[in-house]
């Protein structure tokens, strides 16, 4: 049976049929790829180790807002040369 044929018998179904044949589809391919995903994550995870040096994540959090609102600034400053 060639991928053609599959489909044309399964556009002779009803319509209702070929919801639920969809959910479930769906629903498999998603679950498929959130178990990649979680596998990933979880091997990038356990090769992970931290520096020994690590700021406070309030630290990074706070440096990393005035970095960005700085740049912002700069652009807009150039902006308004223009």
């Amino acid at each position: 049976m060639s991928i053609l044929d599959f489909i044309e018998k399964l556009q002779k179904k009803p319509e209702s049929s070929r919801e639920k044949i969809l959910a479930m589809s769906v629903i498999l391919i998603m679950f498929s790829i959130i178990a990649i995903w979680a596998q990933t994550v979880r091997r990038g995870f356990s090769d992970y180790q931290a520096p020994d040096n690590t700021a406070n994540p309030a630290q990074a959090l706070w440096s990393a807002a005035k970095d960005g609102f700085g740049s912002a600034m700069d652009q807009f400053r150039s902006f308004k040369n223009i």
